[in-house]
């Protein structure tokens, strides 16, 4: 095969791939999964683990899943085995969003609500650099009350 011939090939595997990128399926005990046009390795990775935990796969493994913390139907979903994970993996999410703790943002304020039987911590947070502010709403159901 010469150069050209390699090159096309790539190019069209490529461009199949690009195609396919839009495709999930659950296949057994697994999960299939292309990355679609446009979509951040962030959503991406969530929706891997949302499919994996549909599937039973990663009960009792930590991480935030879910929405985008918009609000209580579009929560962070954190899942953790503690309090203290729990607050950490709140944290960490926030910092690659805003930045430095109390260098590029500081926390205003955070609220624990109760809603249709969930636990949220609704943490509210103003940028340092233009005063902007930030809401981020947290599903902490699965670590609340836990040491």
């Amino acid at each position: 095969m010469n150069k050209k011939n390699e090159i096309s090939t790539e190019q069209t595997k490529t461009k199949d791939e690009a195609e396919a990128a839009n495709t999930s399926r659950a296949s057994g005990r697994g999960v299939f999964m292309m990355r679609g046009k446009g979509q951040s390795i962030e959503e991406y990775a969530n929706n891997v683990i949302r499919a994996l935990r549909e599937q039973g796969l990663l009960k009792g493994k930590t991480g935030i899943t879910g929405g985008d913390g918009s609000s209580t139907d579009n929560a962070l979903v954190v899942n953790a085995t503690s309090t203290q994970k729990g607050v950490s993996l709140e944290n960490e999410y926030i910092e690659n969003k805003c930045g430095k703790w109390d260098i590029d943002y500081t926390i205003d304020r955070q609220i624990q609500i109760d809603h249709n039987r969930r636990k949220y911590d609704l943490i509210y947070v103003t940028m340092k650099k233009d005063g902007s502010k930030r809401e981020y709403w947290f599903d902490v159901t699965s670590f609340f009350g836990k040491l």
